[in-house]
């Protein structure tokens, strides 16, 4: 039969059984092992993530104790939010800043936690709120600072930019604890 094909009709068959063939052996032989490789990737990822679980869990006990330090610093006579308010409004007569904003405290519960939210809007030159984001963030345990936000706008009676910045504060707080915010 072989015998009657021409040359050209023997290269393509030629080639049609090379294509079958390597079909063939990726579907018996190479697919089984690149699925075991892929297994193999996932379980060691998984050995890593079970042998740095140890640190993990540390870092997060340290982070908890931290915060819960936070918490116990808590003065019973005022409340955290007065507090922050009393240094805030002190800091800007001292400094040239002007309180434009103080909101209510903004409350989120969730499981056995309440998280405070304070943002503080103020106005001055730019150093002396950098110094008072400085106290607020370092010197004082009035909670973490979360997020600053500076903008300027446009003073159209006195046409001149001012400059504003918004302090989020959080505070964090074990629902059984009984000091107040």
């Amino acid at each position: 039969m072989l015998e009657k094909l021409t040359y050209k009709q023997k290269f393509y068959l030629a080639i049609a059984g090379f294509l079958i063939s390597l079909v063939l052996v990726y579907s018996i032989a190479i697919k089984g092992t690149l699925a075991i490789k892929k297994e193999c990737k996932e379980l060691k990822y998984k050995i890593m993530q079970v042998e740095n679980a140890p640190v993990k869990v540390a870092s997060l006990e340290r982070e908890i104790a931290k915060l819960e330090g936070l918490m116990s610093n808590v003065n019973s006579e005022l409340s955290v939010n007065e507090k922050l308010l009393e240094v805030t409004a002190r800091f800007a007569e001292r400094n040239r800043l002007v309180l434009k904003e103080f909101p209510e405290t903004h409350t989120y519960t969730k499981q056995d936690y309440s998280i405070y939210t304070d943002a503080i809007t103020l106005e001055g030159g730019f150093i002396n709120l950098l110094r008072l984001l400085y106290l607020i963030e370092t010197e004082k345990s009035y909670g973490r600072v979360s997020s600053v936000d500076f903008y300027s706008y446009l003073d159209k009676r006195k046409k001149t930019y001012n400059l504003n910045m918004i302090i989020y504060v959080q505070n964090i707080q074990h629902i059984s604890d009984k000091a107040p915010h």
